[in-house]
This record gives structure tokens, C-alpha cells and sequence, in this order.
């Protein structure tokens, strides 16, 4: 089977429901009396979860950056966590997602935002992958410091709350060529 059919046979979720039914979830159970690591999505039966919740972060940003409606599928492979979908027209286009994160510092107090994209190198046959990176801690980013490797990736993009609250949201992107800062709020009923 085509790698074009596998993926439109995959089970696609609209991010702002998602992420609506994720806030609901927040705001309704008790979270701050589970441990960190499950009230997080960290733990390793969550993991998923909390990669799922990432992806309809950045899925949704686009999605309000762009213009358009970009929904997303689990679908783990070699190179790829996801596969974010748009229509252009009547085509359906399929992209390949790999998730990334810059760790919060009582994760990793050494990762760099850097060290996470000089990672990206070992892509070396992706030119249709995606690649973002949710900034999931508090840092200012000095664009200007960042080296860009040669990469063979289609697009490198990062994403981030800008407010304690999570209401407010950046994305940038597309690192790899001209890139735009764009601003987003968590969606709301």
C-alpha cells in the first residue's frame, strides 16, 4: 500500500476539540494530587498523550497562522510521530510530523534549544518531514544565536506558551526559509 493511501486512512482529530477537551479535563479533576509525572503526561503509559496534546498545540497554531484547517493522525514511524493534514482546494495534503520538545529545567536542567536542533542532523533522507519544537519552558530565544545546521528536513518550526496561564501561544517557523513569528490564543468554547 502507497504511503498516500496509509495516510489517508488514518483516523485524523480536529486539534481544537482536542485541546478544548484537554482544558476541560484541567479546569473539572483535582490534577495537582496526582503525581507530576502523570498530572504532566510524563509518565511512560501517558507518553503518548502528552506527545498527542503537543502535536494539537502546534497543528492548532498553524492552523491559525496559516489560514487554514490542519487536523493530525498518530501514525509512528522511523522518522515521524504524526501526519498533519490540509486541504488545498479539493487535494488533500499529507505531512510527516516528528515532535520534539525542549524539556522544562526540572526535566533537564542542561538541554539546550541548540543541542535539540543540532539533533536534527541525523535526519538524512526527510525532505518531506516536519519537525517542531515545543519550547515547554520558560526561555527568551535570541534568534540571532541560533546555528541552523544543514538539514534535511522540509521544515524546522518552534512553538510555546509566552504566558504562565498557557492562553498565549507563539510559532515560528518556518526556520529553514524566511521564517515569521505568529501569535495564538488557546482555544476557547
Amino acid at each position: 500500500m502507497s504511503r498516500l493511501r496509509q495516510w489517508s486512512q488514518l483516523k485524523y482529530y480536529v486539534p481544537r476539540k482536542i485541546l478544548l477537551g484537554l482544558r476541560e479535563i484541567s479546569l473539572t479533576l483535582p490534577l495537582d494530587e496526582l503525581p507530576k509525572s502523570v498530572s504532566t503526561l510524563r509518565s511512560r503509559n501517558l507518553r503518548e498523550y502528552g506527545e498527542s496534546r503537543q502535536c494539537a498545540l502546534f497543528c492548532y497554531g498553524v492552523s491559525r497562522a496559516l489560514g487554514m484547517d490542519v487536523s493530525f493522525a498518530h501514525h509512528e514511524a522511523a522518522d515521524h510521530d504524526f501526519i498533519a493534514a490540509y486541504r488545498d482546494g479539493e487535494d488533500v495534503n499529507y505531512v510527516p510530523v516528528q515532535m520534539k520538545e525542549f524539556v522544562p529545567t526540572e526535566v533537564n536542567a542542561k538541554a539546550t534549544l541548540q543541542a535539540e536542533i543540532d539533533k536534527l542532523e541525523k535526519y538524512v533522507d526527510a525532505a518531506d518531514l516536519c519537525v517542531a519544537v515545543h519550547l515547554n519552558r520558560a526561555v527568551r530565544v535570541e534568534f540571532g544565536d541560533l546555528r541552523i545546521p544543514k538539514l534535511n528536513i522540509g521544515e524546522l518550526w518552534l512553538f510555546g506558551a509566552t504566558s504562565l496561564s498557557q492562553e498565549n501561544w507563539i510559532l515560528v517557523g518556518n526556520l529553514l526559509a524566511d521564517p515569521k513569528v505568529y501569535e495564538f490564543e488557546y482555544p476557547r468554547i
